[in-house]
């Protein structure tokens, strides 16, 4: 296992820790397609290289914080091969669902009957996503009955409730891949009745422009993105591409 996904010893949870959740959304790169907007410029091996890369960014960040990660894994049945690249020491459960929507159900609803008050939910396409947003993602839950992190292409790249809130409407009738899906999302919260609070905007990094945002936001930052940025820098990714 590489050693920026090595747990160094089995965590400790005292009873704050126990009450909160973040759930993270991997794909296992070698059962399904990945990053299919990228692979049209550098390849589909190197776009599966690339989101591993991604996901050990992600992980690293998150890890051994005062939260406990839940990974979610798609093709459900790739246990073997996902916990063989993130270890066999995490908490990995297979996605279940028909769409995007269902499966992000099952899982919060999975994880809350687990014991857990507070649980946020992200993609695994934000390596340089800082702790400091999930931290401020579990205080407006404190306050609020849902959060949301508003992307910059009108999804969303965090959703969070309460137990007591978790409400499974918001992920049906949801247009998935389309610019209005965090709209439509904050409109079915707000219309239940809930609390809601938004998050700072984020970029998913999903084309080439994005991984050129990412780059020029990561320059000089060597905390940020480590392992995503020394590998499209030591494999050119971005050389032989032409600005739109």
């Amino acid at each position: 296992m590489p050693s920026f996904l090595a747990r160094s010893s089995p965590s400790r949870y005292n009873e704050r820790m126990e009450r909160q959740g973040l759930i993270i959304f991997v794909k296992a790169p070698g059962a399904t397609t990945v990053k299919t907007r990228l692979a049209e410029n550098i390849g589909e091996e190197r776009a599966r290289q690339l989101y591993r890369h991604f996901v050990a960014d992600i992980v690293e960040t998150m890890d051994r914080r005062p939260f406990d990660l839940k990974l979610f894994f798609y093709p459900p049945d790739q246990y073997k091969s996902v916990t063989a690249w993130l270890g066999n020491d995490r908490s990995c459960e297979p996605q279940q669902g028909n769409d995007l929507g269902e499966r992000m159900s099952h899982a919060f609803g999975k994880t809350f009957s687990e014991g857990y008050e507070s649980l946020l939910l992200i993609g695994s396409d934000l390596p340089d996503l800082p702790a400091s947003i999930i931290e401020e993602g579990f205080a407006a839950l404190s306050v609020n009955d849902c959060v949301i992190g508003p992307a910059l292409d009108g999804g969303y790249y965090l959703i969070g409730f309460k137990a007591a809130t978790f409400l499974s409407d918001a992920f049906l009738t949801i247009p998935w891949g389309t610019d209005c899906v965090c709209e439509r999302t904050c409109r079915i919260v707000r219309g239940k009745g809930l609390r809601l609070s938004l998050l700072p905007c984020w970029r998913d990094i999903d084309t080439v422009e994005d991984l050129r945002a990412l780059v020029a936001g990561g320059d000089g930052k060597s905390s940020i993105g480590s392992e995503t940025l020394r590998f499209i820098r030591e494999e050119k990714l971005l050389d032989s591409i032409p600005w739109r």
